[in-house]
């Protein structure tokens, strides 16, 4: 079983959690953050989720741990001075 989040495509300040076994996905929390604007852009990396959000005159990024079971803990959030922001990247040094 593998886990996702997706940002759902109609307008919502939030996104979903799915279980992924094989090829069915099966939905597993209905809102697994919730943001001040509608999210943008998801990124996932190494234990790591990062989210844009925009809500008419600026922009945030949230930046959550992700454990093994999937659940989220934020760990860190910005306002951008931009409602343009829509994209987000995490890159790791080694």
């Amino acid at each position: 079983m593998a886990r996702f989040c997706s940002r759902p495509i109609l307008p919502v300040k939030a996104f979903s959690r799915f279980d992924v076994f094989g090829q069915q996905i099966v939905p597993d929390l209905a809102v697994a953050a919730s943001f001040d604007g509608n999210p943008t852009d998801i990124a996932y990396q190494d234990g790591l989720a990062a989210v844009i959000d925009a809500n008419g005159t600026v922009s945030h990024l949230s930046i959550f741990r992700v454990d093994d079971g999937g659940n989220l803990s934020l760990r860190a959030q910005a306002t951008i001075d931009s409602i343009a922001t829509n994209s987000v990247a995490l890159v790791s040094i080694r």
